[in-house]
This record gives C-alpha cells, structure tokens and sequence, in this order.
C-alpha cells in the first residue's frame, strides 16, 4: 500500500469513530464509551497518529547518502561523475570557508534555492576575525622576541660582555619574519583564519545578498553551472555569503534519494557546521572520501571522528579518491611495468592496509568496525576526474589544462590502455579508473534495503493500527450490546432503586472516590519520578563516559640554552577530541528524545488505567448487585482523566543551544592545554545544566498532572455524570422500541467501520 494512502486511510477510520460521537452527542453514554475505547486501544488523535507515522514509520524515506572529505578531496569530481555525466556542474571550492552546504535530490523542475548567512552569523564571524587579530598580533609579538633573544644569545656567546642593540634593518626582518610565521601558524586553525577570511570577503565583497534566501530556475541542467558560480564559485559575488545551495533535478538516480555534500568541518560559521553535523547523523549512507596521495590524513581523522552510528547511520563507504594521482609515482611505474590492473591492485592494497591500520586508531565507539573488517567490499578507489574523461571522451576540446595533462601522462605510461587511435580501450580504462559503477551499485544496493525496511516498518504500522481500530470497535459494540439487553431484560422499578441507592449514597462515595484517586496518583507519581530520574541518570553518565574518553595528555619537550648551559625542558598538556564530546551530547539528546517524551506519555495511559481499575473496583464492593453499571463508571472515569488536558510535549528542541558550548577560541577536532580545559569545563558544565533542566521540565510535567487531578471535582464529574445516564437508561427502558432501534442504528454505523 502506497504510504499516502495508508495513513489516510487511518486517519479517516479515526474520524470514524469521531463523527459518530459527534452525531449521537445527546447519549452521553455512548460518547463515553467512543472515547473511552479508543483511548484504552491507544487509537490516538489524527495529529498524533501522523506524528507517530513520521517517527515509527519512518515516513521521510529518501535514502539520505552523506559525503565527507577535507577540502579537495575531490568531493565535487565524484558528485559530477555520479549525477552529471561528468560535466563540471558543481564548481570546485577554493578553500574551506567558500564551500557551501549542498543538497542534491529530485524534483519534477530544476530550481536551485540559496540560504545566505544571517545577521548573527555575519556578527559572529566578526567577533572572531577581531580574535584572529588579537591571536595574530599575540603570537607576533612572542616570535619577536624569540627572535631577538635567539640573536642576542647568539651575540653574548661570542662576546660576553656585549651590550650593543640590534640594527633598525634588523628589526623590521624580525617583523617581517614573525608575521609570516605567526600567519602560517594561525593557517593550521580553521576556526579562526577561516572565520577571518570569510569576513574580509564578505567586507570586500561588491555586492551584499538583499534577501536571506533566493530560487532560482533552470531550463537545463547545463545552465546550473554558469547560475552556481556567483553563489559558491571562487570569484563569485556571493560566494561569501552563501550558507547552502539546494538543487531540485529531475534524474533518475535522484528519485527517493537526497545527497548531502557537507562543506567539512571545523567550519568557521558555527550554525552552517552545526547543520552539516545534524545532516549527517541522519544519513543512511555515508561516503568518506580521501585523496589516495594523502591517504587518511590527520585532516581526514579529524572528519572521521564526527562519524556517530546514532540516528540511522547504517552504510559507511571509504572512497579512495584521486586514484590517478598514484598512477605516476616512480616505485608504482617500475614495478608494474606500464600494466595498469597492476597499478590498480597495487595502489589499492597500500591503500586497504592503511586504512585497517588509520581506523583502527580511532575506532573508540566501534564506529569503524565494518570498515576494517570488510575494507576491499566497503572500499572504493575512484578518480571522478577520469569519469569525466570517459563520459566526455569525443568531447576532448572542451577538457581543460589539468584533465589534458592527466590525459598525456597515461598515454605516456600506460600506453597500451590509453591512446588516441583506440577510442574504445581508452575509455574503458579510463572508466576503471574512474569505478563508478561499483560505487553506485552500492548505493543502489543499501536503497534497495532500505526500501525492504520502510515496507516491513509500514506493514507493523498498518497492523498496529488495524488492532488499535478493532479493539476499539469490539470494545463499543460489546457496550451496545449491554445496553440493548438492558432495555430489553430490565424491570424499571429495579432502575430506580439503582438511582435511589446512588443518591443515597453519593454523599460517602464522594471522599472515596477522591481518595482512590488522589492515592492512585500519588503511587503513580512516586514510581514514575523514580524511574524517569534513573533513565535520565543513565543517558547523563553515558555523556559523562563519552566526555571523559575524550580527555587525553600529551607531554611537549624543549632545549634552551647551549652547550655547558643546555637545559632539558617537557610540559604535560590536556588533551581533548571536541568530536568525541559534541557527539556524545547529541547523543544524550537523541537518548532524551527518543525514550523519555514517549515514556511519559505512556506512563500517562498507564495512569489512567491504574484510575478506572481503582474506581471500578471501588464501585463493585460499593454496589455488588449493579455489576453491569461498572462499564459506564470505566468509560465515565478515562473521559474525565482525558479532559483533564493531561498532555505533553516534552521533546528538547533547542538544538540551537548546544552551538554555544562550541564558541571557544578554536574549533578543531583537537585542543590542548587551557584550550582543552575550557572546552572539557564548559562540557560537562553544559551537561550538567541540560540534565538539570531536563529533570525539572518532567518534574513540572508529573507535578501539573498531580495538581490537575488535586483541582478537579472527580467524584462529582463522574457521579453526576452517571446519575444522567441512568436517567437515560430509565427513559430507554419507557420507551424501549425506540431506543432499540436507536441503539441498532448506531451498532450498525460501528460495524460499518471496515479497514
């Protein structure tokens, strides 16, 4: 069944039942016992049964495929090679603050939609290129004086007693030489060079965004490469301001798919990495891509260690880029001999090796653990350039000086598989090269079960319903049928002795019926804090765990002086992986999400129940001839705990906070030293602060529900309520063809009530 179709078809059953209430709205009883049913069978509201599609059902199915890498990874190659036949659509970015969100997936019309940075976002990347001045202007001045004490160290060894001072020359290539430095040192920090560089683009830029978002259409898929350049091309106006780039195409290969080219990390605009982080703790797929000649790099571990298995993660595919790049290295040439499967073998056995060794380094949460069992199946070696090669083979004018490079290198070292007279052999191999093929078979391999998931997620969707809707129809009719036999087979005289025997005694019912509710909501409240505080507890030391394995040392040692006067100097740093600890919160938080909003209301229900059980049995040893009655008193009971408004939204969904932990003067995925102690503080400091907020946020909500059921009138609500149905039961009993076929007339309506 089309999954449209079928939460439709809940909803409209639902509003069955709904409509029928609302039609005999004048039978108090029968209102009751619609809603009193569906309650107790968990047939929900229409909003929460949609809200319950799109968690349990998983409702959004596009395969999400996430692609990782450092900045010229060859991330925009591979994306061109995979959906573009090559063509250089999606333009290259310069360096790590130009590149741009991007997502690819399927629409009926080509439009591009372009998110600029906000205003907060311009203010914070300002803040920080004031602090990149700051730290420039810092590390200037010590390498100065290094330099200058270095110098006069040097002058004293040769002469003791020298007293001189340097030269105005001197100084000024001190200065010089101390700003080089101090810059290529900053370089290294992302956070801060990265934030500083994009603010003086967006200063110097010619023209500002007048608007926050813009669409844009196409009329082909060519015209998109001329339309993105303004907006994340090197030299583009807008380039400085572009936060993500949203693509709707209408390909094949994009149908129920969405791919999420994320700009890297350690990004120096804190809401565009936060995004890219939450974008892909939601993949199904993730493509790790790392150039062959600089396989797996400290730049690529620090990408890796983003990597959560949290929030359906289930593929992780390592694409070992840029393969061409080794084709021409001297030992790889020798060996093989001009034969390029070889080559191939060759390349990518160093490859598997190092990444088996590189993973297992940083396998902390076992993350990695398919990757380095199953490395050569889970595994990719590519060169998206020679893709683009063979796709525009007879198109050889339009290459540009690096692809006709490439071109000459392989025809000069692996002649018998690249030349000008063999067009066929050529683009073959140069489609080996490229691999392709087997990297979308995978992906169309993990589609295909995820579509085998979804189907057998919506089956054990549909059939849940289904018994919900069953139950509650058994559970009215089984009612109905209670009251028709009561017309038919009750003596009116023994009804109002009932009536007379309640007035009676209502006065000493009341005060039980309070207590037996007021002590069913106590016991309920005192397990359910209980367990909440131990659930949260557990989610909490798990963050704590995930903190605490972040924390590492590292010791720095030094020389000063020389010869006779030579000292030995070390100094032990605190560590931290930042990656580790971000991820261990959003953790905590998804924990938090997924079970304890849920639970709560369950524990609700569980309520409820506890209530009409209590009551009901209260009104047996109250009225032991009048057993009949009991199935009013329970529907009565659960319609007025359900009009007591006892429902809450408890999911945490102020993600935003959580960038606020991370504006610490650098972003990276390692600190040391003070930086390290900061970030390890305010973690746990953050930890502490959201679990306490958490707690109280549970302990309002179970305290309102205690104050609701303290403040309302329940014996009354439920009491004044029946004494009416009876009074009900006794005109039905005067007239009885007229409430027979009253009663057939809406037992028919329930059972026409057909899934």
């Amino acid at each position: 069944m089309n999954n449209t179709v079928l939460i439709d078809e809940i909803c409209e059953i639902r509003q069955k039942f709904e409509n029928i209430a609302i039609t005999h709205a004048d039978d108090e009883g029968i209102v009751d016992c619609i809603n009193s049913s569906l309650g107790n069978n968990e047939f929900v509201e229409i909003d929460k049964i949609k809200k319950d599609y799109e968690k349990s059902a998983e409702a959004d199915r596009l395969l999400k495929i996430g692609i990782v890498g450092a900045v010229k990874a060859g991330k925009s190659s591979l994306l061109n090679a995979l959906f573009f036949n090559g063509k250089d659509i999606l333009p290259k970015a310069a360096r790590p603050m130009t590149a741009a969100l991007t997502e690819l997936y399927y629409g009926e019309d080509i439009e591009i939609t372009i998110d600029f940075f906000t205003e907060d976002d311009i203010l914070k990347l300002k803040d920080r290129n004031e602090q990149y001045i700051r730290e420039l202007e810092k590390l200037k001045e010590q390498l100065e004086k290094e330099k200058k004490e270095a110098w006069l160290r040097n002058q004293k060894r040769i002469d003791p007693s020298f007293n001189g001072e340097p030269t105005i020359q001197q100084e000024q290539e001190w200065e010089t030489s101390a700003e080089r430095d101090a810059k290529r040192k900053l370089q290294n920090n992302i956070f801060l060079a990265g934030a500083a560089q994009q603010y003086e683009d967006i200063k110097n830029a010619p023209e500002h965004p007048k608007e926050k978002q813009i669409k844009i259409s196409a009329d082909s898929i060519d015209d998109i490469a001329g339309m993105l350049n303004d907006y994340v091309g090197s030299e583009g106006k807008f380039t400085a301001f572009t936060s993500k780039v949203s693509i709707s195409l209408p390909l094949l290969q994009l149908q129920d798919v969405i791919i999420i080219d994320t700009p890297g990390f350690n990004d120096p605009v804190p809401s565009r990495e936060e995004r890219a982080r939450n974008s892909l703790r939601e993949c199904d797929v993730i493509l790790i891509l790392s150039p062959a000649r600089q396989f797996l790099s400290a730049n690529d571990k620090e990408v890796l260690a983003k990597i959560t298995t949290k929030n359906g993660i289930r593929e992780l595919f390592l694409i070992q880029s840029q393969i061409d790049s080794q084709l021409f290295n001297l030992e790889i040439k020798d060996a093989v001999n001009g034969d390029l499967d070889k080559a191939i073998d060759q390349i990518v056995s160093t490859l598997n090796g190092e990444t088996k060794k590189n993973l297992s380094d940083i396998n902390e949460n076992k993350v990695f653990d398919e990757l380095i069992t199953e490395t050569s199946q889970r595994s990719f070696p590519t060169s998206g350039l020679c893709q683009s090669m063979a796709d525009t083979f007879s198109d050889k004018l339009s290459w540009d000086p690096g692809r006709i490079q490439v071109w000459n290198n392989l025809k000069n070292n692996y002649p018998d598989y690249f030349s000008d007279n063999d067009d066929k052999t050529s683009i073959n191999s140069l489609k080996k090269l490229g691999n392709i093929a087997s990297i979308s078979s995978s992906i169309i391999s993990v589609k295909t079960r995820k579509q085998e998931i979804f189907k057998d997620k919506l089956d054990k969707f549909e059939k849940k319903y289904k018994d919900y809707a069953e139950g509650a129809k058994k559970e009215i009719l089984e009612y109905i049928s209670i009251r028709e036999k009561n017309v038919q087979e009750k003596n009116i005289k023994v009804l109002e002795a009932e009536i007379k025997e309640l007035t009676t005694s209502y006065e000493r019912l009341a005060p039980e019926l309070k207590d037996v509710l007021l002590d069913t909501v106590n016991d309920w409240y005192e397990n359910v804090k209980a367990d909440y505080s131990s659930r949260l507890e557990a989610s909490r030391q798990g963050a704590k765990t995930g903190i605490s394995s972040a924390e590492g040392s590292e010791t720095e040692t030094w020389t000063t002086g020389w010869w006779f006067w030579k000292e030995n100097h070390s100094t032990t740093y605190t560590t931290v992986n930042t990656s580790t600890i971000k991820n261990s919160i959003a953790d905590f938080i998804d924990d938090y999400n997924n079970s304890i909003p849920h639970y709560i209301n369950t524990q609700i229900r569980v309520l409820i129940k506890n209530v009409q059980q209590a009551v009901n049995k209260l009104w047996i040893e109250t009225f032991p001839n009048t057993t009949d009655s009991s199935y009013e008193i329970r529907h009565k009971t659960r319609t007025v705990m359900m009009n007591l408004g006892l429902d809450y939204d408890l999911e945490y969904k102020n993600q935003d906070s959580i960038s606020s932990l991370f504006s610490l003067p650098m972003n990276s995925s390692f600190l040391k030293g003070s930086l390290a102690e900061e970030f390890l503080a305010k973690a746990n400091s953050f930890i502490r602060d959201l679990n306490s907020q958490l707690k109280n946020n549970l302990k309002d909500c179970i305290e309102d529900i205690e104050d609701k059921c303290n403040r309302c009138d329940f014996p009354k609500l439920v009491l004044d309520s029946y004494l009416q149905q009876l009074q009900k039961k006794k005109e039905e009993i005067e007239k009885p063809k007229l409430a027979l076929e009253n009663l057939r007339r809406i037992k028919s309506e329930i059972e026409s009530i057909k899934w």
